[in-house]
This record gives C-alpha cells, structure tokens and sequence, in this order.
C-alpha cells in the first residue's frame, strides 16, 4: 500500500487546514484535489510518498509505552 503526505520545507507532515489532523492520503488523485488549501497558507509544501519499513503488533506497542 502506497501513502502519500503533504509536507512542508523541513520534511514535517502538514495538518488538513480543516480537520487538523495529518495530511496523509492512501490516493494520490484526492491528495492532488486538495493540494489547493496548502498554497494559500504562504508555506512551501511538497508531495512526499511514504513507504513503511517498520511494523509492530499491538501487543509490541503496548509494551514500549
């Protein structure tokens, strides 16, 4: 599975100027139809592609915390 991100000049994951959540999509179309909200904001923003590498059973996450 493919991600895609918005993300600023230092490589941060922007936040959806509505939501406030991270700007992260699993299609690239509906990442492009919104990529309009992030010009307006005065910041640089490009489209990152996120690939995981890492993966952790709930019951590993639990542990660490």
């Amino acid at each position: 599975m493919e991600l895609y991100a918005i993300v600023d000049e230092d490589l941060q994951v922007a936040k959806h100027r509505s939501k406030r959540t991270l700007a992260v999509f699993k299609d690239l179309d509906m990442l492009e139809k919104h990529a309009w909200k992030y010009k307006e904001g005065g910041k640089s923003y490009k489209i990152a592609e996120l690939e995981p590498i890492n993966f952790f059973s709930f019951e590993e996450a639990e542990g660490s915390a």
